[in-house]
């Protein structure tokens, strides 16, 4: 199999730009996954499986804060982040996915994969649990 996997797929540009750029991108299955519920309906057009969920290195219930500027376009799993005028005070309830084991109940070590992970510092945390597993 071959995979595109967007890790905080956001409004869907990492696909579009794929498919786009990448001359064979249709012989991929994509799927997309992004917490925000800003986002939630423009993945009903994209032709992907999409998971409304965060990747993390653990399967848990997490806070979710959203960024204040853009109409809350930014978002992240830590309160602490300096940019993009997190709110503190609103956090949304978002389930966490531990990615590492979706990616090991989904594919092979033969699997073709393509992945794209920009999860706003939380890829640091996931790696780490990726090369453990």
């Amino acid at each position: 199999m071959k995979f595109f996997i967007d890790c905080d797929a956001h409004d869907g540009c990492s696909v579009r730009k794929f498919r786009h750029r990448f001359h064979k991108a249709e012989d991929y299955v994509i799927h997309c996954f992004e917490p925000n519920p800003k986002f939630f309906p423009i993945f009903n057009d994209l032709d992907v499986l999409f998971h409304p969920v965060a990747v993390w290195s653990r399967d848990e219930s997490r806070s979710l804060y959203i960024g204040q500027i853009n109409n809350g376009w930014g978002s992240t799993l830590f309160p602490h982040k300096t940019t993009g005028n997190i709110d503190r005070n609103r956090p949304l309830n978002i389930w966490c996915i531990n990615f590492s084991r979706w990616l090991a109940e989904h594919s092979t070590r033969f699997d073709d994969i393509i992945l794209k992970l920009d999860i706003e510092g939380a890829e640091y945390e996931l790696l780490t649990k990726m090369f453990e597993n």
